[in-house]
């Protein structure tokens, strides 16, 4: 009830304000972006106007064994030939994926619902996602996140929402989403930045923050997800024509720190964006792992975050290194990630992945680890891994920890485990259990 009330308000709202701004294709209606979704009158159950929220339940665990189910993950499950797999189907290969998730001892999922400006449900903000539907422009048939969701909790498994909320499609996919969609308003109104070919929102503009605001509370709103996440996405590139315009209208001293503002801002308002609709969901970043440049490279002040209550509440450092890494070990940078951790309101997990076992197991150097031993220690050892979870089980300064990502585990169709990976793997699967 609380989600079609939700959405017809969204509608009723952008047919009596917003049409001029943003006019509608026949069957989607878009809000005016000055209008937040959490402002949006919920009803309780009985239909009426409800004075206070429901009381809603959610899952959430402080000692997280999580993973990361990406677009990349979930593109072969939610649609078949080109086109979104009939609902039955897709239910049990979801009910099987949950399945496997929980048994190998995860308690928690980071489940991708917005890659590129798009949406993995059917939204009033976002253009359906082609990774859902097989083309942009063409609409789902079901929402396949609500079925994700009911069939994670069942397994008492925790789903958090995960967007990129700056990075865009293409400039030759932007052209087949709706004429009423925000994003392609602001495109042919040139507010959005083209970076190799990617589109990107510039969180300098007013309408930017609004409409990655309006979209994370309408996910947050209208599924039982149990918090909200972002991972490394921030500013793509360094160049100074990125948001020259912005810049110059701000009158701001410095670059830097202009743009370091504007991602403060942003992660400040995700974070006040999930307590609004629920002071029990939880919002988290995952960043870069290299802590000596994750603020220059993507203006993520990490420290502050790190240091004070308000913007996160955890932080979640993708350290894809291995122990004898040139230039980030391991242990040395989980150490430095520690560090930083000084409020205690936020949480540390470590984040790592299978990917670098799957490459190494193809005989792939990891090339940005500089040194002999670091460059061929995936490829010369099958426990990395594990090496790397015992340090984390001695080492007790991390609250947990998360995986990327499904893939590497299993295939998410068929089930069937990753042979590639399959050593390295076999070496953790104690720890997560045990953890």
């Amino acid at each position: 009830m609380k989600k079609a009330v939700i959405y017809a308000l969204c509608a009723l709202f952008a047919l009596l304000c917003a049409c001029a701004r943003f006019p509608g294709t026949p069957d989607t209606v878009y809000p005016e972006l000055s209008q937040t979704y959490s402002e949006s009158t919920t009803e309780n159950e009985s239909g009426g106007a409800a004075n206070e929220k429901e009381e809603r339940k959610v899952i959430n665990y402080k000692d997280l064994k999580g993973i990361w189910v990406s677009q990349f993950d979930m593109q072969s499950v939610y649609k078949k030939d080109g086109v979104q797999r009939e609902k039955d189907e897709y239910v049990l290969i979801v009910r099987r994926i949950v399945g496997d998730i929980a048994a190998l001892g995860f308690n928690t999922v980071f489940l991708q619902v917005r890659p590129y400006g798009d949406s993995f449900y059917p939204s009033a903000y976002y253009p359906d996602s082609s990774f859902v539907t097989g083309k942009y422009g063409r609409k789902a048939k079901y929402d396949p996140v609500e079925i994700f969701i009911e069939e994670s909790h069942a397994l008492s498994l925790s789903v958090q929402a995960w967007i990129n909320p700056m990075r865009l499609m293409t400039e030759k996919e932007i052209v087949l989403i709706p004429d009423g969609a925000p994003l392609k308003q602001m495109y042919y109104a040139g507010e959005l930045v083209n970076v190799e070919g990617r589109l990107y929102l510039d969180p300098a503009r007013e309408d930017a923050i609004k409409l990655i605001a309006g979209g994370a509370a309408e996910a947050l709103e209208t599924h039982a997800f149990d918090g909200l996440h972002i991972d490394d996405y921030f500013y793509p590139t360094q160049d100074e024509s990125f948001d020259k315009a912005t810049f110059a209208s701000s009158r701001a001293l410095s670059l830097e720190q202009f743009r370091i503002n504007n991602i403060d801002r942003l992660v400040k308002t995700l974070y006040d964006t999930a307590k609004s609709v629920d002071e029990k969901l939880i919002f988290g970043v995952s960043p870069a792992g290299n802590l000596d440049s994750v603020v220059k490279k993507y203006s993520a002040d990490v420290y502050k975050w790190c240091s004070q209550s308000g913007y996160t509440d955890y932080i979640l450092p993708q350290l894809y290194f291995g122990l004898e890494h040139g230039v980030c070990p391991f242990a040395e940078e989980a150490e430095k990630w520690a560090a930083i951790v000084r409020s205690p309101d936020v949480a540390l997990y470590i984040g790592m992945t299978l990917g670098k076992a799957v490459a190494g197991s193809a005989g792939e150097e990891d090339k940005w680890a500089l040194t002999e031993a670091g460059k061929r220690e995936w490829i010369d050892h099958t426990d990395v891994l594990a090496r790397c979870m015992r340090f984390l089980t001695e080492w007790g300064k991390s609250d947990g920890f998360s995986f990327f990502c499904l893939q590497y585990f299993t295939d998410p169709v068929t089930g069937e485990p990753n042979a590639a990976a399959a050593k390295e793997a076999a070496g953790i699967y104690e720890y997560i259990k045990g953890a």
